[in-house]
């Protein structure tokens, strides 16, 4: 291969010329800009040269091969990111499936976000699904080293886009109350529906919508007062499981639901509640409330009405740390104690202001004297 140049062609367009052999080849690099050409054509020469690293490396394995290798564990599992992973895999495997991991290189990676952005791969994609995206590319791979596919030399070693800011929609009283209610007068029957029992169990523990999809009436122990989310024998993963406590109000519910039930899931069987849940949210005026906002909306209730940090972590199954950087500024009475030793009385007292005939205030006054300024 000749080294490549880039040229101007006679349609003002700037082309990428090169030789293989005795052919001549080219490529546009779809700009008449100079600036813009040039980037292109620095991109293209690190992709080149990474391509012609993955064709001449002795792979172990491809990143198809790889990601083949992931979805069947979470297949096997069958875990709450199943359906996400398929959605995933077929925009990753366009852009990834013929390389070796160790040969994916920056290069590869902009051109991917980018191609996902104008919607040249799938539909065009905003920057948290991408992030999301580039995150299950890192998790199979490291799946693939943890089971000898590759090792960790062939780990790819990229810079990706900056993680969304979490969203911070909660509920406030009067909304839960509609929702609620409307989810009642949707039931169709005397018997509590579905999304009445998830709302309920959702809201009183904070827990996540598939663990409580896959909630079974053997890990509801009425007798000790308590939901046992993780289930003996189940994979621990990050997202932790934790027992909880079953509130007075819950009690109620699940007393009538384990009455009512008709199997041994306490919402009778584990397909997603999505699809009723935002029904009853578009009806009662709320479309933007999914069945992860009541877990948000039960920490954010707790964070205000005084619960310590450490305990609503305890519930959720999250670190402190986390939950401090979510829900912090949720929980004002900690500042608020700060701030009262703050002037520690060089302030007068209200009742002490006063106007002078000059339109000085006392309390200017006093602060001048307290900062060590002449009044």
């Amino acid at each position: 291969m000749s080294t490549p140049k880039l040229q101007k062609h006679e349609n003002g367009t700037y082309y990428v010329y090169w030789s293989e052999g005795r052919r001549s080849k080219r490529v546009s690099t779809g700009s008449k800009d100079l600036a813009l050409a040039k980037s292109y054509f620095s991109t293209w020469l690190s992709l080149e040269q990474s391509d012609r690293t993955a064709r001449t490396h002795e792979a172990k394995a491809t990143f198809a091969e790889v990601w083949g290798a992931y979805r069947d564990s979470i297949d096997r599992r069958k875990g709450p990111t199943l359906i996400r992973v398929r959605s995933i895999g077929p925009h990753l495997l366009k852009a990834f499936g013929d390389l070796h991991p160790g040969a994916i290189a920056q290069a590869h990676v902009d051109r991917y976000v980018r191609d996902r952005v104008a919607g040249r791969i799938g539909r065009a994609a905003q920057q948290g699904t991408i992030w999301l995206e580039l995150n299950k590319l890192t998790t199979a791979c490291n799946y693939a080293i943890e089971t000898g596919l590759i090792t960790e030399a062939d780990r790819p070693r990229f810079k990706t886009v900056e993680a969304p800011e979490a969203r911070d929609r909660w509920m406030r009283r009067e909304e839960a109350q509609r929702l609620f209610a409307t989810a009642e007068r949707e039931r169709g029957g005397a018997r509590l529906s579905r999304v009445e029992r998830f709302l309920h169990i959702a809201l009183e523990t904070a827990a996540r919508r598939r663990v409580i999809e896959t909630l079974t009436w053997g890990q509801v122990d009425m007798e000790a007062g308590v939901i046992h989310f993780h289930k003996a024998g189940d994979r621990r993963t990050k997202k932790r499981r934790p027992s909880v406590p079953i509130s007075r109000s819950l009690r109620a519910v699940l007393d009538r639901a384990y009455a009512e039930r008709q199997g041994d899931l306490v919402l009778d069987h584990d397909r997603p509640i999505s699809p009723s849940f935002d029904r009853v949210a578009r009806l009662a005026g709320l479309p933007d409330v999914t069945p992860h906002v009541l877990r948000h909306t039960a920490a954010t209730w707790m964070a205000r009405h005084g619960v310590s940090l450490w305990k609503i972590a305890g519930i959720l199954g999250n670190s402190v740390a986390m939950v401090e950087k979510v829900y912090a500024k949720h929980c004002p009475e900690g500042l608020a104690e700060a701030v009262e030793t703050i002037s520690l009385g060089a302030r007068p007292s209200p009742q002490s202001w006063g106007t002078r005939p000059n339109g000085a205030s006392d309390v200017t006054d006093t602060l001048s004297v307290a900062d060590g300024q002449p009044s």
